[in-house]
């Protein structure tokens, strides 16, 4: 063996074991988007007749969902194809384009560097068909009507011609898509005066053909204004800035959840350099049955799109014994929802037929078996050993209010039965003020048989507890109850407030709405003539006073119908700063011209 080798070896081995071990740094993090080097053919060129563009970055890229985040005005009826060359972007269409049109590829959040993911984003490349570029834009923000909040995803839609029917059969000529804020920006387009309609695209055809897609449309023709490019640095000349945009779009009110709290102004319009447009869905008023279904032994549901004023379901003749009561009914708040509780004179398939209002459906459905006391239901299917609960087919009460929370003052306590009840055993219920055993009254209204109350005159101050022993109810099933209890510590008058709003100047009907710190409705009252309206028993705290302007006379709010030309019914706060004390009655005045309390 050669010595040297040897040594050379030795030397090396002596040098991997006293080196230390350092991970390399790599430099400072890549934070730098890409850059566009070059553009063929030209950004901004115009007469324009090729069918492709390639763009070349300073880098290697990635594209990111091009068919959603691309946003290509006016659209084509097929979408462009993109394809990575190396560094180089190549965007190819088949179809002709609009003769002496400006076409905007914007590319949104698709475009990164491919190590980092550093987002080159609203990269726009923009080229005309004729002989110069369209220099207009349109700016503006889409409001969502019922809640107030600003509609994401939504497109504003414009349209040289301007017949009513063109949301429904056209594609737009141009259109601008909002983000998280709402906002939209359209540019370069020409100075025209166009068609606007909003548009929350459910099946991404560019036309308004989905009953549930939300929808907005501006009464008058909008205008697009210059576009305002920045000075240079050394300029002496001076540009005013665009108009502010107006205050947020009225809130439309009795619609499900939460109000929002914010002021408000009246409904969409344009002729300006900001653009909003208020958004709804079109209420469908043609009643149809949505479902139909047996939920539990005994317990049938049918939902309606909308509310039910009378319902009747019948057995065919022979099914049952003529006079016999088969089934209790029971309407949900809303009324679009009902149930049916079958009685044990009700056969266990039911051949039924419904009628809701003018709407008649047939249905037929079955009995689910009645599980027996303290089984698991029967497992469906592969996969479901071992993961069965037990029976939840008991009898339960709970309490309205719920325990802990007292009734108001001359208001019963409501027991809440999970089944209706045939029998009610009042020795085996108890009432007692501060220990003591008093006597209280049982009512109820409840056609159903599931809510009945404790009536009582209950005082502030005492403590109460209402003990509901075993085997006190009985339900259609033959089911009994366990042992339940409820304790709270009774309050009067003097520990609530009272609201009184004086109304002037009023034309016309009007919805008023009272939210509570949580922003839920806690009173509703329809107002029709001037006077006092009254908000008696309210707990101490933070309230809003929000009102519909209720043009149809209908109670409640409604949303736009495009085919009526009708916006969706605004909603103004009156107040958001309303503060009830208690054994206080506060009085409000509210000039009826205006949307300000004082």
């Amino acid at each position: 063996m050669n010595v040297r080798v040897v040594i050379a070896y030795a030397v090396l081995l002596l040098f991997v074991s006293c080196a230390q071990v350092v991970s390399p740094t790599g430099g400072p993090k890549d934070e730098t988007p890409p850059q566009v080097k070059a553009e063929l053919p030209a950004n901004r060129s115009v007469n324009f007749t090729s069918k492709k563009f390639v763009v070349t970055f300073d880098e290697y890229v990635q594209l990111n969902n091009p068919s959603e985040n691309v946003i290509i005005s006016p659209p084509m009826l097929q979408k462009p194809t993109y394809t990575l060359k190396k560094r180089s972007l190549v965007v190819e269409w088949e179809e002709e384009l609009n003769p002496d049109a400006t076409y905007i590829f914007n590319f949104g959040e698709a475009i990164k560097d491919n190590n980092e993911g550093n987002l080159l984003n609203n990269y726009t490349y923009v080229f005309s068909t004729g002989a110069a570029l369209d220099s207009m834009e349109l700016k503006g923000k889409l409001i969502d009507a019922l809640t107030g909040d600003p509609v994401e995803g939504a497109m504003l839609m414009l349209y040289r011609d301007h017949a009513d029917s063109l949301p429904r059969t056209e594609l737009p000529d141009y259109f601008g898509r909002t983000g998280k804020d709402g906002h939209f920006l359209i540019t370069n387009i020409p100075d025209l005066p166009f068609k606007a309609f909003a548009l929350k695209d459910q099946n991404s055809n560019f036309r308004f053909d989905v009953p549930n897609e939300q929808f907005g449309f501006v009464d008058t023709l909008v205008r697009p204004v210059a576009s305002v490019r920045p000075l240079p640095q050394d300029s002496a000349a001076t540009v005013d800035s665009l108009a502010p945009p107006p205050a947020p779009a009225p809130v439309d009110s009795l619609g499900k959840g939460a109000r929002p709290d914010r002021k408000a102004i009246k409904g969409s319009g344009g002729g300006g350099q900001f653009l909003q447009v208020s958004m709804s869905v079109e209420e469908d008023t043609t009643q149809f049955l949505q479902k139909a279904s047996v939920e539990q032994h005994g317990k049938f549901m049918f939902a309606y799109n909308r509310p039910v004023s009378r319902f009747r379901a019948l057995l065919p003749a022979g099914k049952v014994t003529p006079g016999t009561q088969w089934a209790l009914r029971e309407f949900n708040t809303l009324r679009d929802t009902i149930h049916l509780w079958t009685l044990p004179s009700a056969p266990d398939t039911l051949d039924l037929i419904l009628y809701a209002d003018a709407r008649i459906d047939t249905v037929q459905l079955i009995n689910k078996e009645r599980p027996q006391p303290g089984a698991a239901p029967k497992a469906q299917g592969r996969g479901t050993r071992g993961k069965a609960k037990p029976s939840d087919f008991r009898l339960r009460m709970t309490s309205d209010p719920p325990a802990g929370v007292a009734p108001l003052p001359g208001r019963p306590l409501w027991t809440v039965w999970s089944h209706p009840v045939t029998d009610l055993d009042l020795s085996r219920m108890e009432l007692r003020e501060d220990s003591l055993l008093v006597s209280f009254n049982l009512i109820t209204t409840d056609t159903a048989l599931r809510r009945f109350g404790i009536d009582y005159p209950w005082k502030v101050g005492k403590k109460y507890q209402l003990s509901v022993r075993d085997s006190a109810a009985t339900d259609i099933f033959g089911l009994r109850n366990d042992t339940a209890r409820v304790e709270f510590t009774g309050i009067d008058d003097r520990q609530l407030g009272e609201l009184a709003l004086v109304v002037t100047n009023l034309s016309g009907q009007k919805v008023l709405e009272l939210l509570n710190a949580t922003k839920q409705v806690v009173e509703h009252r329809v107002v029709r003539d001037n006077g006092t309206v009254q908000f008696p028993e309210l707990m101490p705290g933070k309230y809003a006073l929000v009102m519909v302007d209720d043009r149809n006379a209908n109670g409640r709010w409604d949303a736009g119908r495009y085919a009526y030309r009708l916006q969706p019914e605004p909603i103004f706060i009156l107040r958001s700063d309303i503060e009830v004390r208690a054994n206080w009655q506060m009085e409000l005045q509210w000039d009826a011209s205006g949307t300000e309390l004082r």
